[in-house]
C-alpha cells in the first residue's frame, strides 16, 4: 500500500476541484466566490453578513449552502440568526462545517467564507486519499480513489457549498477505521458525522449493530458514548430554535414512487425538458439499484460496519425520507452519498462493477445540472 500515491491522487483531485470552482466563479459569478453559496436575493439577511459583498441570485430564494454560510458567522446561535433560516432547528444540528470554518477563521467574519471553502476542499482531499488507501487494500491501483469525485455529494458540494462532501469523507474514514478495534479515532469520526448532518448518526448506529451482532458488547458500550456530545448539541439547538415538523410518510417509499410517476415540473423556460426528464428517471433508477444492492446485505449478523450503516440508510429511504427530497438528484444524491460510498468500497473489495453502477446512472443528470457553468464559459 502506497500512501505517497494516495497523497498524489488526493492532491491532484483537490487542485482539480479548486480549479473548476475558480473557473465557475470567474465565468458565472464575476469573480465573487460567495456565488458558490447560492444566496437568494429574495431571502432576508441578518446584520452580521449585511456588509458582505455577496453575490445574490436575482429573483431567487437560493439554495442550502446559504444557510450554512449564515451559521458559520453565528455558530453559537447568539446573533438571532435562526429567524433568517428556512428550518433553523434542522440546519443548526448540522453545525460541524460552519463551526470549523468559524474556528479556522479565528471568528473573524472577513475570513470565514474562505475557511468554509477550504474545508470543502479538505473533504475532497481526505475522501480521495482514504478511498485510494481502501482501493489499494483491495488490490486496485491508487488512482481508483478518484471515485470519490463521482459520488454525488462531491460535485454538489463543490457547486453549492453544502456540507455533504464532508460527511462522505467522514464515511470513508469510518470504513477505513471500522476494520480495526474501536478507538478514539472512530469515536471522533462518529461524533463528527452526526454533527455534520443528522443522518450521519447512522454510521454510529450501524457500527453498534455490527458490534452487537458479533458479540462485542464491551466495544459497543464504549462507542455508545459518542452519542453524548451529539445529544448535548441537539439539546442546545432545541432550546434556541423554533420547532420543526418533519412529518411522517403515509406509505413506504411513497415519495420515491411519486417522483417516478410525476416528473418534476420544470419551468417553460428550461430547454430540453423531455431529455432532462429521461435522465431524472435514469438517476432515480440508480438510487433504486443502490437500494436493491444494499437490501441483499440484510442478514444477521451483518457482514461489516459499512454494510450495517448502508442498510440503515436504505431503511431511512424507504420509511422516513420526505417526498420533496426525491424530486432532484441534487437532494437525494447527496443524502445517500454515504451509502453510495459504502457500495464503492465494497465494489473495490469484491471487484464488482455492479456495485458502482448506481454512480454511473446518476452522473449524467449531475452533469446536466453542472452544464450551466460550461455553457456560461463558452459564451
Amino acid at each position: 500500500m502506497s500512501h505517497r500515491r494516495a497523497l498524489l491522487w488526493a492532491t491532484l483531485a483537490t487542485l482539480l476541484v479548486l480549479a473548476a470552482q475558480a473557473l465557475v466563479v470567474q465565468v458565472s459569478y464575476g469573480g465573487n466566490w460567495t456565488g458558490l453559496f447560492c444566496i437568494g436575493e429574495l431571502q432576508k439577511r441578518p446584520a452580521i453578513v449585511s456588509q458582505e459583498n455577496a453575490f445574490l441570485f436575482r429573483n431567487a430564494y437560493g439554495y442550502d449552502g446559504q444557510w450554512y454560510h449564515l451559521m458559520a458567522h453565528d455558530p453559537a446561535i447568539v446573533e438571532g440568526t435562526p429567524q433568517y433560516l428556512d428550518a433553523a432547528r434542522l440546519r443548526y444540528r448540522r453545525i460541524l462545517v460552519p463551526a470549523l470554518a468559524w474556528a479556522a477563521a479565528l471568528s473573524q467574519d472577513v475570513a470565514i467564507d474562505e475557511a468554509y471553502i477550504g474545508w470543502i476542499a479538505a473533504s475532497v482531499f481526505c475522501g480521495v486519499y482514504l478511498l485510494s488507501l481502501l482501493a489499494q487494500g483491495s488490490g486496485l491501483p491508487a488512482m481508483a480513489g478518484l471515485a470519490f469525485l463521482a459520488i454525488p455529494a462531491t460535485p454538489i458540494s463543490a457547486d453549492r457549498l453544502v456540507t455533504d462532501s464532508v460527511l462522505t469523507a467522514l464515511t470513508a474514514a469510518f470504513l477505513w477505521l471500522s476494520a480495526s478495534p474501536p478507538g478514539i479515532a472512530i469515536w471522533l469520526v462518529c461524533v463528527a458525522a452526526a454533527l455534520c448532518r443528522e443522518t450521519g448518526i447512522l454510521l454510529l448506529f450501524g457500527y453498534l449493530v455490527y458490534l452487537a451482532g458479533h458479540g462485542h458488547w464491551r466495544r459497543a458500550g464504549m462507542m455508545t458514548t459518542a452519542a453524548i456530545p451529539v445529544a448535548g448539541w441537539f439539546a442546545y439547538v432545541q432550546g434556541r430554535t423554533p420547532a420543526y415538523d418533519y412529518g411522517p410518510l403515509l406509505a413506504p417509499a411513497q415519495g420515491l414512487v411519486r417522483a417516478l410517476l410525476q416528473p418534476f415540473p420544470y419551468a417553460e423556460s428550461v430547454r430540453f425538458r423531455p431529455v432532462i426528464h429521461v435522465f431524472d428517471w435514469v438517476a432515480l433508477a440508480g438510487i433504486i439499484l443502490a437500494f436493491v444492492l444494499v437490501a441483499r446485505w440484510i442478514r444477521w449478523p451483518l457482514g461489516s460496519a459499512g454494510e450495517a450503516a448502508a442498510v440503515l440508510f436504505l431503511l431511512m429511504g424507504l420509511f422516513l425520507q420526505r417526498e420533496d427530497h426525491w424530486q432532484q438528484v441534487y437532494d437525494y444524491g447527496r443524502v445517500y452519498s454515504p451509502m453510495l460510498a459504502v457500495l464503492v468500497v465494497e465494489g473495490f473489495r469484491r471487484r464488482s462493477w455492479l456495485l458502482v453502477a448506481p454512480l454511473a446512472l446518476m452522473l449524467p443528470r449531475l452533469a446536466i445540472q453542472l452544464s450551466v457553468h460550461v455553457l456560461a464559459a463558452v459564451k
